[in-house]
């Protein structure tokens, strides 16, 4: 009796907070994380390299140069689970930028990246 009790207040604390998240408790939240980017400063029309975990096709949609409201889609080259490869588009203003990516999946999402590319 003691142990369907236990059973009853675990899944009425588990069961709302899964499906407030809207999310099936069975699939994995895999985020992607960009750790570096190669180089840091390049000029419209060249490529650079971010790395990090979870960068693959399966998790990533697209990428995008960011700053401000301003989002200036990159042309993705080459895509591993550590290694993703873009091309600065050659509109790219010179100025910083953040790196934002869309995710795949049933909900997408976009991530700003903790990390920064300088285009000349």
């Amino acid at each position: 009796m003691f142990r369907a009790i236990i059973a009853s207040v675990i899944l009425l604390l588990f069961v709302p907070a899964v499906c407030a998240a809207g999310r099936d408790p069975s699939t994995a939240n895999i985020t992607p994380i960009m750790k570096s980017v190669d180089p840091d400063t390049a000029k419209a029309g060249s490529d650079a390299t971010a790395s990090g975990t979870n960068l693959n096709k399966e998790q990533i949609a697209s990428v995008y140069l960011s700053q401000g409201d301003l989002m200036v889609k990159v042309k993705v080259v080459e895509q591993t689970d550590t290694d993703l490869k873009f091309t600065i588009p050659e509109s790219a203003k010179p100025g910083r930028y953040g790196i934002t990516v869309l995710t795949t999946g049933k909900e997408p999402r976009y991530i700003d990246e903790p990390l920064f590319i300088s285009v000349e």
